[in-house]
């Protein structure tokens, strides 16, 4: 997997639970539907904490695995490695 750290514009659902559950995320080049989310965990990387997404996904119409990131303090999420 190759290290991209983009942003991205993002639709999750914040439930009542612990994680958000990303949906649907847009770059500048596409739209990208997540399938299913693998794992999520809850990090703390240099005093900043996120949660990491190993995701599953449909990228020009293949199926992709990647990660996403979220970052609590900022509120912005970033496709972190594809």
């Amino acid at each position: 997997m190759k290290i991209l750290n983009q942003p991205v514009e993002m639709i999750a659902h914040f439930g009542p639970d612990e994680y958000p559950v990303p949906l649907k995320f847009k770059t500048s080049q596409t739209t990208v539907r997540i399938s299913s989310v693998l794992s999520a965990q809850k990090t703390k990387n240099a005093g900043i904490d996120a949660f990491l997404f190993d995701c599953i996904g449909f990228i020009n119409e293949k199926e992709c695995r990647f990660s996403l990131k979220y970052v609590i303090s900022r509120c912005k999420w970033y496709i972190f490695k594809k």
